[in-house]
């Protein structure tokens, strides 16, 4: 969970506290210049509380990109502690605000333009955030147990390898309170990710790891896509990562995702789409016995093509999906993926780039 300081403008007052209220719900320390008790010397508590913070989110609006409103003296003391913003600072745009008029230090950043419930897709961001630290932390304790393996002679790295083989965490595996996902930073998840071959989605015919874009860290999923509106072969396409856990036993098994949030975000250029652009995106789960889980369909429209959004789905949750094929088992789920549809209209056409980034579960 974060320790989180949120910075907003006064006329956003109403809109920060729901956020703030959320925020706590979902188990984080949330702090703002509003909970300051009467008499504290306001400025160096201000600082403290951004000092003893882990994230720092900023409400963009046209009032808090104002000069000489605080919100920018919190983003400077915010600046002063993360030279490198990226992980560390969420811009949020609670209204519509010039590029130009946002601080470079938050214009580098991919900024939250929630198109929902701006609560519900913040405290999600921040939920992937969280679990993309931790895929972070367990990396690094993945080095430090080779460096320490090495020092050993050969028949004592047997014995220290099963104690850490049977207690370790790995990419994906879903032990009690442990999230899993890609983030693409390491391009061995790209390994465990396809293009559907199968007749009638063919639509996407490639995968490869690219910084083009990315909605945290420095990589994302590159997907190449052709399709076509009413194509017999082309009119779909699919693209889905493994998400088989280790057992312990030298095996990979299926993961419990029943009740579980499977979040996906996605990027399409406004360059992908050409002609009348009438199309869908679904994200769907598939069991061991490929059997399918389909959410609702997001249909793209010009608002949001050009920036990140969201797709989400809770396999055995009543009402979130739309389409769930006979006997799928939501506690024995071997993959996640995306779902590419151009729907029947000839003029519809995808030819180009899709990103893919974020996915946790």
């Amino acid at each position: 969970m974060r320790n989180i300081f949120l910075s907003f403008a006064s006329e956003q007052s109403d809109l920060a506290e729901r956020l703030g209220n959320r925020l706590r719900q979902a188990g984080h320390e949330v702090f703002t210049r509003t909970d300051l008790p009467s008499g504290e010397p306001f400025d160096q508590e201000i600082r403290k509380q951004i000092e003893a913070s882990d994230l720092f989110i900023f409400l963009i609006s046209s009032a808090s990109v104002t000069k000489g409103r605080y919100t920018l003296t919190e983003l400077g003391f915010a600046e002063r502690k993360w030279r490198s913003p990226h992980g560390s600072v969420l811009p949020v745009m609670v209204e519509p605000t010039a590029i130009e008029k946002i601080p470079s230090y938050l214009s580098t950043l991919n900024i939250l333009e929630p198109r929902g419930d701006l609560a519900a897709e913040t405290v999600a961001q921040v939920d992937m955030l969280d679990k993309i630290a931790g895929s972070t932390v367990r990396e690094s304790e993945r080095h430090t147990s080779r460096l320490w393996m090495t020092a050993f002679a050969a028949g004592l790295l047997v014995g220290i390898a099963i104690g850490i083989l049977a207690g370790r965490s790995f990419r994906g595996a879903r032990l009690p309170n442990q999230p899993a996902g890609f983030d693409f930073e390491d391009n061995a998840e790209l390994q465990r990710w396809l293009p559907q071959d199968y007749p009638g989605i063919y639509g996407v015919r490639s995968l490869f790891q690219t910084t083009a874009q990315a909605h945290s860290g420095t990589h994302s999923l590159c997907a190449s896509v052709k399709l076509k509106g009413g194509d017999a072969d082309y009119g779909a396409g699919e693209m889905y990562g493994s998400i088989l856990a280790p057992d312990g036993e030298g095996r990979r098994a299926p993961v419990d995702l029943f009740g579980q949030q499977v979040v996906v975000w996605i990027f399409v250029p406004r360059t992908t789409v050409k002609g009348s652009g009438v199309g869908e995106l679904r994200l769907f789960v598939k069991d061991s016995q490929w059997r399918g889980l389909y959410g609702p369909p997001f249909r793209l429209t010009d608002e949001s093509l050009g920036h990140w959004f969201v797709l989400t789905l809770v396999p055995g949750a009543p009402g979130s999906h739309a389409y769930l094929e006979p006997g799928f088992d939501a506690r024995n789920a071997a993959t996640i993926g995306v779902r590419l549809s151009a729907g029947g209209d000839p003029s519809s056409v995808f030819e180009g780039d899709l990103f893919v980034d974020g996915v946790i579960w």
